[in-house]
C-alpha cells in the first residue's frame, strides 16, 4: 500500500531558518510555473516549524486548487504569445506618443522649460507648430561647424 509523504521541515545552508519543500502536482505546474516551491516558515525551533509546515503545505495545496478551479474558464486557459521586436517598437512609440501628450498639455516650468525650450529646433515643422501653441521661443538653426562634417567617401566608378 502507498503512504502519502508528509513533507517536512527544511533547513538550507544559506538560511537559520526552516523551509517547505514541496513538489508541485503535474495538472498545477502550468499554473505556477515551477516543479517544486520552497517556503520559509521563519523559525530556527523544530518543533515549530513541524507545526508550521503543516499550515505552510495546506495553504500551498488551496492556493493550487484556486489557481486550478480559475483555469476552468477557456479564456484563461490562453497562453500569451510573445511579442516580436516590430510589436515591442510600436507598443514604445504609443507609450511615447501618451508621454509626449500629457507633457504638452502640461508644459513644464523652472529650469524643465528651459530644457525644453532648447530642444525645440525651428527646422523641425512640428516643433515649430508646439511652439506657437504654447509661445515657446525656438532656438534658431546652428550653422553647419566644417570640423564637424564626416567626409564622404569617395564613390567607385566601375
Amino acid at each position: 500500500m502507498p503512504s502519502i509523504k508528509m513533507p517536512t521541515p527544511v533547513k538550507r545552508p544559506t538560511s537559520q531558518f526552516y523551509w517547505i519543500r514541496k513538489k508541485v502536482p503535474l495538472r498545477y505546474r502550468h499554473l505556477v510555473g515551477r516543479k517544486e516551491v520552497w517556503r520559509s516558515l521563519e523559525t530556527t525551533d523544530r518543533r515549530t516549524a513541524v507545526t508550521r509546515c503543516t499550515a505552510a503545505s495546506a495553504a500551498l495545496e488551496s492556493e493550487w486548487a484556486r489557481l486550478g478551479a480559475g483555469s476552468s474558464n477557456p479564456a484563461a486557459r490562453v497562453k500569451p504569445t510573445p511579442l516580436t521586436h516590430q510589436d515591442l517598437h510600436a507598443l514604445r512609440g504609443v507609450a511615447h506618443v501618451r508621454v509626449r501628450d500629457a507633457h504638452l498639455a502640461n508644459p513644464p516650468v523652472g529650469f524643465a522649460a528651459v530644457g525644453l525650450r532648447a530642444a525645440l529646433d525651428e527646422s523641425d515643422p512640428e516643433a515649430v507648430d508646439q511652439a506657437e501653441r504654447y509661445s515657446l521661443p525656438l532656438r534658431p538653426r546652428l550653422r553647419e561647424n566644417p570640423r564637424n562634417r564626416i567626409p564622404k567617401k569617395p564613390s567607385r566608378i566601375s
